[in-house]
């Protein structure tokens, strides 16, 4: 009637699934707030609501979170970051607001929880969706975001791992052998060997700051890797977030199993639980959003 399907805006429909898995604690989790300003996240490991001060009606935000493994008080950081994003307000329209508005978020974490090498750190896959669909996204370490589209998947996240890096900066693919899952940042924890000094040299070294690439950033072939990014959501498509320990088992594609119609913490479940029969090893945590 008004000729145009873009002025119906798709409807978000959320929900989120955290297993513990093999390991002792665990130290995923996640946020969601609604377009009612209903917040979930995790607390001791259950689901925990309240609501977001001040949050603008029909504004969604999802979030997913990865303690750091093996570092003390993963978890802890992980709630701490999810209550810190609970408190920011709706992201900037641009890339570079986005990335100064994670920047001093990661600063705020890093003054709070830094005591040198084994302090905490975090993933984090950040959504903001505004009421027309267009959904804003920024991303720190491996926790990975997907789209299904039509019954195609795309990936719209890049682990942070040396090989990525290298590749983004043109640097030899060859060098020192590393851990499968070796990220090179983390929220709160700060970056290594990413940064370039006064001189151009990218060293070795820590550094409390992260490395967060805008599309100007790289080379026009490689901006599809651009660590902030903004995607226009339809009718019909569905976001899925998980943390790695989804594909730390056998089967090394599980979201393409995943089945975006019925009941989504139901799918999510299932999702789960065939990963953790796969082999998985680490805590698991998913988060669908479906655009209805």
């Amino acid at each position: 009637m008004f000729g145009t399907w873009s002025l119906f805006h798709p409807v978000p429909e959320a929900a989120a699934r955290s297993e513990t898995g093999p390991r002792p604690e665990n130290q995923d989790n996640y946020l969601i707030i609604r377009g009612n300003g209903e917040a979930e996240y995790l607390v001791e490991g259950r689901p925990y609501r309240k609501a977001a001060p001040r949050w603008p009606r029909s504004h969604w935000r999802l979030c997913l979170l990865d303690g750091m493994g093996g570092h003390a008080h993963g978890r802890e950081f992980a709630v701490s970051a999810a209550e810190a994003l609970l408190t920011e307000p709706f992201g900037p329209r641009s890339h570079g607001g986005r990335r100064k508005q994670l920047e001093a978020l990661h600063q705020d974490l890093h003054a709070r929880w830094h005591g040198g090498p084994e302090s905490p750190g975090s993933t984090l896959v950040w959504i903001d969706i505004r009421p027309n669909g267009l959904a804003h996204l920024a991303q720190v370490g491996d926790s990975r975001a997907f789209l299904l589209r039509e019954g195609l998947w795309q990936g719209l996240t890049y682990d942070h791992s040396p090989a990525e890096f290298r590749w983004r900066d043109g640097d030899p693919l060859e060098g020192e052998p590393v851990p499968e899952h070796a990220i090179t940042q983390a929220l709160g924890y700060g970056s290594f060997g990413l940064l370039r000094d006064a001189s151009g040299e990218k060293p070795a070294v820590y550094s409390e700051r992260l490395r967060l690439d805008l599309p100007d950033d790289l080379p026009p072939d490689k901006q599809e890797h651009t660590d902030i990014r903004a995607v226009q959501l339809r009718r019909g498509d569905c976001l899925l977030l998980a943390s790695d320990g989804l594909w730390s088992g056998g089967e090394k594609e599980p979201w393409r199993q995943f089945k975006a119609e019925g009941k989504l913490h139901e799918r999510l479940r299932e999702l789960l639980w065939d990963a953790m029969r796969m082999g998985a090893d680490d805590n698991l945590t998913a988060l669908a959003c479906r655009m209805s």
